[in-house]
């Protein structure tokens, strides 16, 4: 009877302290190093609240400046420009460590404000500078604004912010945008080697398939717009081609031709003519006339049937760049899905050897405790007297 409830508590007390992972199994190896107090939930929190708010203000300002400007240069450049800066805070942002993600795009903010203030891009959108400058402006205060929310002491929070405007100032962007510095090897090299247990690797799975969850979510709405974007771009740069400018001109030279031919043809122009040589220029004005009438129908005739073949070709073009782009986001969602689904196998196999681990080290202390609850129960029975 003693025997049994010594092995009933045992497995009791094992089953409880599974239940119950760790507080480091809430934290990533960053914040473990860093001394991080506020929780691994409202790291997370805040930085896909910042996926959300920190594009779209980049948005809204590239299309502001694509609205409000005549000239296309400055329109072409506000929708690269767009492209390529939400596509980089989607990939700061969307980091697995949070604070690792906040860090990153609290960095580039820095570095995009100064290249568009005194960099390289200070004059890249001409009179509507001041737009997309106080759009990244804005954004950095929303990223400093949460941050500062999140730091329980206002020291730590210092701490950070002299130390990202620090390597910002020694890292700025000198070229395109996806070569940028990035702080992330500087704040994987402050991590260290941690020991971590088997429940606080169970926890960090767990919290990292969620986490997975909600990016994914957060990355499929993105790739619709930026499909969107591409497929505006694409047409910008088909509609600058020299082909396309050479029809042009070709139809303000024949519209130039026509205007002039219902000149010449016109009463006054007719009356002057007239008036020079009615007597001795009659047939040849007539013959004249008839010749300039019928080669302004034949070419606009002609030009009439070279601009509807232009216009079909660059119609065929649009569909067919709109079906690549198609077929592209199609494959993009895919690839997705075998990623998540991926994920979702390799987690399962972890948890199934994790369970598998843990069933075996509980059996082996089930069979210790009983060889240890035997061994004692006869050591007991030869001492007592009497004892067979």
């Amino acid at each position: 009877m003693r025997l049994s409830s010594l092995v009933y508590l045992g497995v009791v007390l094992m089953v409880g302290c599974a239940s119950v992972p760790s507080q480091g199994s809430q934290q990533t190896a960053l914040m473990r190093s860093t001394g991080t107090q506020v929780s691994y939930g409202e790291l997370a929190a805040a930085a896909n609240s910042l996926v959300v708010r920190v594009p779209g203000g980049i948005e809204r300002a590239a299309d502001e400046i694509a609205v409000r400007s005549t000239d296309p240069v400055i329109r072409l450049r506000a929708l690269e420009w767009k492209i390529d800066t939400v596509a980089a805070f989607y990939q700061a942002l969307l980091h697995l460590g949070p604070l690792e993600a906040m860090l990153d795009a609290w960095a580039l903010a820095l570095q995009l404000e100064r290249f568009l203030d005194s960099g390289p891009g200070k004059e890249q959108f001409g009179e509507f500078q001041p737009v997309a400058l106080a759009a990244i402006r804005a954004a950095l205060a929303d990223i400093r604004s949460d941050a500062q929310q999140l730091a329980k002491q206002p020291e730590g929070f210092d701490r950070a912010r002299l130390f990202v405007e620090r390597w910002a100032a020694q890292h700025p962007i000198t070229g395109p945008l996806s070569s940028r510095p990035s702080i992330l090897p500087v704040l994987a090299s402050q991590t260290g080697k941690t020991e971590v247990s088997v429940w606080e690797a169970f926890g960090d799975v767990t919290t990292s398939l969620s986490d997975l969850s909600a990016h994914l979510d957060l990355y499929a709405a993105y790739l619709l717009r930026a499909a969107r974007w591409q497929a505006e771009l694409l047409m910008v740069k088909a509609a600058d081609r020299k082909e396309s400018q050479d029809i042009l001109a070709t139809l303000q030279s024949v519209h130039l031709l026509t205007e002039r031919t219902n000149a010449l043809i016109s009463p006054e122009g007719l009356a002057t003519a007239l008036r020079q040589a009615q007597a001795t220029l009659h047939r040849e004005m007539a013959m004249t006339l008839a010749d300039v009438d019928h080669q302004r129908v034949a070419t606009l005739t002609y030009f009439t049937r070279e601009r509807e073949a232009a216009v079909d070709a660059i119609t065929a073009q649009r569909v067919g760049a709109v079906a690549d782009i198609d077929r592209e986001r199609t494959l993009v969602m895919k690839d997705l899905d075998a990623l998540r689904r991926s994920a979702i196998a390799d987690v399962e196999g972890v948890l199934w050897r994790t369970v598998l681990r843990i069933a075996i080290v509980t059996a082996l202390l089930l069979v210790l405790a009983a060889g240890l609850t035997l061994a004692v129960v006869s050591r007991a029975r030869r001492r007592t007297p009497g004892a067979g």
